[in-house]
């Protein structure tokens, strides 16, 4: 059995945006390692204006499930190229359909709880960044993420909630998590 993680994205009014569900490899150094090391290399902008950034909460909720999806691939093939009739079914000349799986990583509605999960990280806007956009500033404005770890509290015998275990930023969170391959 795997082990299942809900990763949160939200928005600068602190409302969740999504919820990202990964049935496998939820550990602080399964997926999420993978999207903080992304996010580490990315500003967080309000306008588009280079490769380099995430345009928006939204755009980094696309942008990590991007991510997750092609590492998921990135992964199965080394267990299945054997068997690649199998399993990929598309038009091997299209490379990117070949890629996009089903299952393992799913989007869902914000709010999403209670699916077995042992680990829920919060992705959020950091202060600079969330001051900015609600002073007025539209564009040009550049900030950085801020990544929450939590455990399910009822791993630990106690009553419903979430138990906030570690906060940084991407960066942080790749060095304190990164460290153990």
């Amino acid at each position: 059995m795997g082990t299942r993680a809900l990763i949160k994205v939200f928005d600068v009014d602190g409302e969740e945006i999504c919820t990202i569900y990964t049935q496998t490899d939820g550990y602080p150094d399964g997926w999420m390692l993978d999207v903080a090391r992304f996010l580490s290399e990315r500003k967080l902008v309000n306008g588009f204006n280079k490769y380099d950034v995430v345009n928006g909460m939204n755009d980094l909720v696309a942008q990590i499930v991007t991510l997750l999806k092609l590492k998921d691939f990135e992964v199965l093939k080394h267990y299945i190229m054997k068997k690649k009739s199998e399993y990929f079914h598309n038009d091997p000349s299209d490379e990117v359909h070949g890629m996009i799986l089903a299952g393992g990583i799913y989007v869902m509605p914000a709010g999403t709880k209670d699916v077995d999960e042992e680990w829920v990280y919060h992705i959020k806007p950091d202060d600079a960044y969330v001051s900015a956009m609600k002073g007025g500033c539209l564009f040009g404005v550049e900030g950085g993420i801020i990544i929450e770890v939590y455990r399910p509290i009822e791993m630990f015998n106690s009553s419903n909630g979430l138990k906030l275990v570690w906060k940084g930023t991407p960066k942080e969170y790749v060095d304190e998590f990164g460290s153990k391959e």
